[in-house]
């Protein structure tokens, strides 16, 4: 094993228009915003729990990722609704979800507090307060549909905790992709767009097929920068990464597997702007245009978070034995 050797860079490329800097200070106070409410549902008890809260730099990932955002209130709701999500992952990553229980909470989300039967459930609470609040925020239609893709993203855990406990790191590479593209949870992240900034998109936006691909390019976009930070704690935990299942797939070694990974990160920068000049040019009956700059700004900033939390890291030894360094560049 080469031990002193200098570090392989791998440059992870967006636009310089993609990216825009969050509000100083605002990181820190939306991060202690949650964590005390987080605190206060006695969620952070135990000590792995606090731990995990505390390492996933809940405000930065808000702040970075909402950059265009004035309400303190709607990015503190993120913030507490990022940290519950976050923590209810780490619960069920690899098990899968209790029977029933992802309906629970969509009725959580969906009624708030008017539902007397799902007050009197203590693990619901939060949700429940999450579900008040944004039913105060956002139209009914909005909520369902948020809803409905925090469902959606329940369900695919449980589909990766089968997949993982059937295949383990031998599962390849398609079935990988086609499991955690869903999993990762980016349909859920950006409707948080629109409740941060407190404007949605009209519903027919949703049928058409170049906002469907957007979505698409999101996912896999982010898919890519999270498992490129992961790639350490991915092995550590025994988790199947896209670093790792595209070297095994492909013969490669996992320095390869990053520079092959760069070039489709590449390929998927060029197709999303090339989607968004025909989206910007063919939606001239809706302004559409701030959500697809609030995009960009959504996929760097939680790429700068990865780079910037302490639960990721922006350094690995593959398991060749070889340093690589991520970087970003434009």
């Amino acid at each position: 094993m080469l031990l002193d050797e200098q570090p392989v860079n791998i440059e992870i490329r967006y636009p310089v228009s993609w990216m825009k800097p969050a509000r100083e200070g605002l990181a820190e106070k939306l991060d202690d915003a949650a964590l005390a409410w987080l605190d206060k549902h006695g969620l952070l008890t135990d000590p792995e729990n606090r731990r995990n809260a505390e390492t996933c730099d809940l405000g930065q990932a808000v702040a970075r990722s909402n950059p265009t955002a004035q309400s303190d209130d709607r990015l503190t709701f993120y913030a507490r609704f990022l940290g519950l999500w976050f923590l209810y992952e780490d619960s069920i990553e690899g098990i899968g979800t209790q029977d029933g229980y992802p309906s629970l909470i969509s009725k959580a989300l969906t009624t708030g507090f008017s539902s007397e039967p799902l007050s009197a459930t203590p693990t619901l609470t939060p949700w429940l307060a999450l579900g008040s609040e944004m039913a105060e925020n956002m139209s009914p239609q909005w909520c369902r549909r948020f809803t409905a893709r925090f469902e959606a993203w329940q369900y695919s855990v449980a589909d990766e905790a089968i997949l993982f406990r059937r295949e383990g790191l031998a599962a390849d590479l398609d079935t990988y992709l086609t499991v955690r593209l869903h999993t990762l949870g980016m349909y859920v992240a950006t409707d948080m767009i629109e409740y941060t900034l407190g404007r949605e998109l009209p519903p027919e936006v949703f049928a058409d097929p170049d906002v469907t691909e957007i979505y698409r390019l999101i996912s896999a976009l982010c898919l890519v920068d999270n498992d490129l930070h992961c790639i350490t704690k991915d092995r550590v935990a025994g988790f199947p990464n896209l670093v790792s299942a595209t070297a095994r797939d492909r013969g490669l070694s996992e320095v390869q597997s990053c520079a092959r990974l760069l070039d489709w990160h590449d390929q998927l920068v060029s197709r999303f702007m090339s989607v968004e000049r025909r989206l910007r040019g063919s939606r001239t009956d809706i302004d559409i245009a701030w959500w697809l700059d609030c995009v960009h700004f959504m996929i760097t900033g939680l790429c700068l978070w990865h780079r910037n939390a302490p639960r990721y890291q922006v350094e690995h030894r593959t398991a060749e034995g070889r340093r690589i360094r991520l970087v970003l560049g434009s």
